[in-house]
């Protein structure tokens, strides 16, 4: 009786734990997560799943952190754009706020849908914004591994799930 108690004791731990350490993990998907997104980001988004990028066909994810661009015909993850964009400007280039899970997966209709805004630069980013909403990320805007650290840590079994895509 006393080892069922314990087996029922640890059942009930071990599922109370995978609830909270889901819930806690959904949470960096819902709302708003302005404190997440980079200070190149566009301003007026206060929740923000991707970005698409049309000049150069790459994708950023909010939450994890994570740029996904095509690299000899396959989707490549990782946290920073290849040597080929050394020169890129992230905070003078046209973003495209993609609400949805793989969007890469979609890349071309994305690549035909803003071909228009490829070389369009009038995009205010969030670092020069005026917004109070952003004046706490602004703060720490140059301090881009304080922001990766929090949301790889916030996110950290999805970033596995995602990088291993």
């Amino acid at each position: 009786m006393k080892n069922s108690i314990y087996i029922i004791a640890l059942i009930a731990a071990t599922f109370l734990y995978h609830s909270a350490t889901a819930q806690k993990t959904a949470c960096v998907w819902c709302g708003n997560n302005m404190e997440l997104q980079p200070a190149w980001g566009p301003t007026g988004y206060e929740h923000v799943e991707n970005y698409y990028i049309p000049a150069i066909g790459a994708y950023y994810n909010v939450a994890l952190q994570l740029f996904t661009y095509s690299q000899q015909g396959n989707w490549v993850t990782t946290a920073s754009l290849p040597a080929r964009y050394a020169t890129f400007n992230l905070y003078s280039a046209h973003k495209v706020v993609i609400n949805e899970d793989e969007p890469y997966l979609r890349n071309l209709i994305h690549k035909n849908q803003f071909a228009s805004v490829i070389n369009q630069r009038n995009q205010p980013a969030i670092r020069d914004s005026r917004d109070d909403r952003y004046s706490d990320l602004k703060q720490h805007a140059g301090n881009h591994k304080v922001q990766t650290a929090l949301a790889l840590a916030q996110a950290h079994e999805d970033a596995k799930d995602y990088a291993a895509r």
